[in-house]
């Protein structure tokens, strides 16, 4: 799993033009935090577009066909 960084996704929001959180954790380097799910998942498109590996975000299946936002897959993974 990979967080994502607010300085990286700063990247993201102004090469799309997209949002950026509200809220922010610092000084220094950290997570970022506040972000819609739909901006997440546009934020792992572009990532996957600009790098040409496959991001996507977490899940898990717990043992059944429920989904949990955090899992042993890859947040950001290949």
């Amino acid at each position: 799993m990979y967080e994502v960084m607010f300085d990286e996704y700063d990247r993201f929001a102004t090469a799309t033009g997209g949002r950026r959180p509200t809220i922010r954790v610092g000084p220094g380097p950290a997570p970022v935090i506040n972000v819609a799910w739909r901006d997440a998942c546009a934020y792992a498109d572009w990532l996957s577009d600009r790098t040409g590996a496959r991001y996507r975000l977490p899940t898990e299946r717990n043992g059944n066909t429920r989904r949990a936002p955090v899992g042993d897959e890859p947040l950001l993974g290949r």
